[in-house]
Parts: C-alpha cells; sequence; structure tokens
C-alpha cells in the first residue's frame, strides 16, 4: 500500500486531502502542524511521499525537512499552494561521483528525469 505523510498549516485542509487520499487506497500514514513533530514522524514511519501544504508567501518545503531527507534516504516531497492551486514534486536521487565521467553521467541523468516529468505534467 502506497503511504503518505501529511505536513500542514490549516487543518481543514489536511482532514479533507486525508478523506481523499483514503478513498483512492492511500494510506496516510501521519500528519503533523509543524517540522519537529513532522521530523519525529518521519523518521518513525517512512512513508513512500510527504505532503506539504504551502506557506503562505514561501516557495520551498521546510528546510529542515530537505535536510533530513537528503541525509537519510532517496525522498518525494509534495508541495501544494492553496493560494494558486500549484503542485510541486521535488525528488533527491543521491550519488557518489569519484570522477568526472561519474558527475556528467548523474547530471545526465538528472536532466533526462526533468524532461520525462514535463512530458506527463504536460501531455
Amino acid at each position: 500500500m502506497r503511504s503518505v505523510f501529511i505536513l500542514y498549516e490549516n487543518s481543514l485542509f489536511a482532514r479533507g486531502l486525508e478523506g481523499l487520499l483514503r478513498q483512492e487506497g492511500i494510506k496516510v500514514i501521519g500528519m503533523a502542524v509543524n517540522d519537529k513533530q513532522a521530523l519525529d514522524q518521519i523518521k518513525k514511519f517512512g512513508p513512500d511521499l510527504i505532503i506539504v501544504e504551502a506557506k503562505t508567501g514561501k516557495c520551498e518545503p521546510p528546510i529542515a525537512l530537505c535536510q533530513f531527507l537528503i541525509e537519510e534516504k532517496p525522498w518525494r516531497v509534495l508541495r501544494l499552494s492553496l493560494e494558486d492551486n500549484a503542485a510541486s514534486l521535488y525528488t533527491c536521487r543521491r550519488w557518489t561521483a569519484n570522477t568526472a565521467e561519474e558527475l556528467v553521467t548523474g547530471i545526465a541523468g538528472a536532466i533526462c528525469g526533468s524532461k520525462q516529468a514535463r512530458k506527463v505534467v504536460h501531455a
């Protein structure tokens, strides 16, 4: 079963989203209103996706959340903005580049992944 964690500011939004996801067979394994609570629960449950309600006037997921995810495992964060109805997917794939060739190969892979994502979004 697919699992998500919701980091929210608006509890009505979070509860509504939880209901919609459950109807689709997606398990909501936790919800939190602040970064600290979220990090503790994410470490414990390891969701497939973290949904972050966009904070008013901010563009990125909370820095503490991103830092944890980069250090712990590959991650996926979906940022939802209630102000403009936009959704942004942040992903991280970590690799070690010991040579210039490995670095270029990793960069090329990231570029190809980005193009594929754009094709899906705009299709």
